[in-house]
């Protein structure tokens, strides 16, 4: 028996439907606008503009409301830290008026990206070295030709080495030290917390409504469409070789050999030292060598191109924590993120050479 609560929709009704994100997703979501992927991550996730779309497509409108908030500006209850938490609730409503989901989602300022900021110690000031939190200390192995004059002046070990051309060239070892320093301008990024909290309340009700939490975990371009049963023929009557093949709801491993070729196309840092770089690992791919240290060298190296083009060491690696690492965790494609970047170093040179 058939509870009264519950609506069975017709198989043929949900074929079609899939069918249609199917097709919607791959025709008409742009990938790096609608939805992204966070490099060496195995699932594409959606954007905000994505989720725009999938509502318009199913007339879907959002509703907003602020379920809980924290406003602490002076610290009084967070023991002299300033603290803001908002919780928002997102329903989705459809053109008869009827909630179709509702999620709930938040963002406050304690969280690692927000509450945080990182500065060369050897930049830092007296007072920054007082509040940091903790400090990292990392060795690396740079071309000398690429260091710059601090780098080469603080070297520990220089070592000459042959490039797979042939050509030989001098690296020197580097030690720095980072301090991880609490970020005390957290009141410039109020409205940014309000505007996260909403969209992550949105996004959520948005792949809840509309059934599309499976495009997301899965290559966009893997998705295949369902045949329909014939209207003749009783489903129970299906062959198992006549069935749909089962989805592969896992996206392939993020190529990292050709991540670290479109980084150094897109910074001109030659693919022979990225080469050497990983010989001197002991090992042969990238793919093999943990995520961290792939991303460590891909972070070394664009800072060395903006050092080159005038930008202090302090400024290089902050301005790349927040344009290309931030724009990256909001959904922008890495080496766009990085030649969005790269413009902004490429202005900041032009600037002072107007000023001289």
């Amino acid at each position: 028996m058939t509870s009264n609560l519950v609506r069975i929709e017709p198989l043929h009704d949900a074929i079609e439907r899939r069918n249609l994100l199917v097709e919607f997703v791959q025709q008409v979501l742009v990938k790096d606008t609608d939805y992204g992927s966070i490099p060496g991550g195995n699932r594409p996730f959606l954007l905000k503009p994505g989720a725009e779309k999938l509502c318009s497509l199913f007339s879907l409108v959002p509703k907003f409301e602020i379920i809980e908030k924290t406003e602490d500006w002076t610290g009084n209850d967070h023991n002299g830290e300033a603290f803001f938490y908002y919780l928002y609730r997102c329903q989705l409503i459809n053109k008869n008026g009827v909630l179709i989901a509702e999620s709930d989602g938040s963002c406050n300022s304690w969280e690692k990206k927000y509450r945080y900021r990182s500065v060369l110690a050897s930049e830092a000031s007296e007072y920054e070295r007082t509040i940091a939190v903790r400090s990292i200390r990392k060795e690396t192995w740079i071309p000398e030709f690429k260091a710059t004059e601090f780098e080469k002046q603080s070297a520990v070990k220089r070592e000459q080495k042959t490039a797979k051309s042939g050509k030989l060239y001098w690296t020197i070892l580097t030690e720095s030290e980072t301090l991880i320093i609490q970020n005390l301008e957290v009141f410039d990024q109020v409205n940014t917390f309000l505007k996260m909290a909403s969209k992550r309340a949105f996004i959520a009700a948005t792949l809840i409504a509309v059934n599309a939490s499976e495009f997301f975990t899965q290559d966009v371009e893997e998705l295949v469409t369902l045949q329909q049963p014939s209207t003749t023929q009783q489903v129970d009557s299906i062959s198992v070789d006549k069935q749909p093949q089962t989805i592969d709801m896992v996206k392939p491993a993020f190529d990292q050999n050709s991540r670290v070729k479109n980084v150094c196309q897109a910074i001109d840092y030659p693919q022979e030292l990225a080469r050497d770089w990983l010989h001197n690992t002991g090992k042969s791919s990238f793919n093999t060598l943990p995520q961290l240290a792939v991303d460590n060298f891909v972070r070394d190296i664009c800072r060395i191109w903006a050092t080159q083009n005038g930008m202090n060491e302090h400024h290089a690696k902050n301005s790349y924590a927040k344009r290309v690492e931030g724009a990256i965790m909001d959904g922008v494609e890495e080496v766009q993120a990085i030649r969005d970047w790269m413009e902004y170093v490429k202005s900041l040179e032009g600037a002072a050479s107007e000023a001289v």
